[in-house]
């Protein structure tokens, strides 16, 4: 009995360990979240900025658009842990105050994945920090911060988490890669340029059909697209930054009614300070 009673405060007390505090922010609580319910030596997880906001406020996807700044977060992790890249479910768009803006409503939550080192001790706990800075908006702008933590076990078996489900939400609603769509860019008229799309039908309207590039200052987020068939093309504005010729590759989501598929590959020429 007495063996009974130590196995489930130790119980309690590891799973009061996977909780972190969520931050109080402004018009959206914030949380720091991991996909397992412990980490095993050697192995990839992954860790979750998750934002609940109110109805109408948004933050911003990688490339905000004309305004605005996506979620920027910094990372203290123990010694041999590696975090990756920050995986942003697809934008919408937004305007405000005229400028058309790419962003997230609802209750976003942007991946990173973490590869543990394969030394770690078994039973051991490890605490991860994420230092997170972000903006939000709804006919206001307001920057917010905090210092989020988490504290996970070390074991030879990874559980899955009670927050396993909010994960495989947030990977549905990332654009689709390796669907087998190509796009070329080469000069237009009027100073626009064409990208070719191969691999997909045709579509209705202009409408249904919409290019975000990963990168700021390439195309212009507050000009219109067109849509051209035979063969199916969007017209787009470069970006008045932008010097030069746009490359023929420019890596981004293209998003074809509810569906959103990532395009291009490599990474995109910045602009020249």
């Amino acid at each position: 009995m007495k063996n009974r009673f130590v196995l489930s405060l130790c119980f309690l007390w590891l799973a009061g360990l996977l909780q972190a505090v969520p931050y109080k922010g402004q018009h959206a609580p914030v949380e720091l979240l991991a996909d397992v319910s412990e980490i095993v030596p050697g192995e990839t997880f992954h860790l979750g900025l998750r934002y609940e906001l109110e109805p109408h406020w948004h933050v911003y996807w990688k490339n905000p658009g004309a305004s605005g700044l996506a979620p920027e977060v910094e990372w203290t992790l123990p010694e041999g842990f590696e975090a990756g890249s920050m995986a942003f479910p697809a934008p919408e768009r937004f305007e405000l105050g005229g400028l058309v803006s790419y962003a997230h409503e609802g209750s976003p939550l942007f991946i990173v994945p973490v590869q543990a080192p394969f030394d770690l001790p078994a039973g051991e706990t490890v605490t991860i920090q994420a230092s997170a800075f972000w903006l939000i908006c709804k006919d206001v702008c307001i920057a917010d911060e905090a210092v989020l933590e988490l504290t996970l076990p070390v074991g030879d078996g990874m559980l899955p988490d009670e927050n396993a489900a909010l994960f495989a939400a947030a990977q549905d609603a990332q654009p689709l890669a390796d669907f087998g769509l190509e796009t070329t860019v080469q000069p237009g008229e009027d100073g626009r340029v064409e990208m070719t799309i191969r691999g997909l039908d045709s579509v209705a309207d202009s409408d249904d059909v919409y290019f975000y590039a990963d990168s700021e200052c390439l195309i212009d987020p507050n000009a219109g697209q067109i849509l051209r068939t035979a063969p199916l093309r969007l017209q787009l504005s470069p970006d008045k930054a932008y010097p030069g010729e746009l490359p023929a590759t420019i890596p981004g989501v293209l998003q074809v009614g509810d569906a959103y598929f990532v395009v291009g590959s490599g990474a995109a020429p910045q602009p020249e300070a």
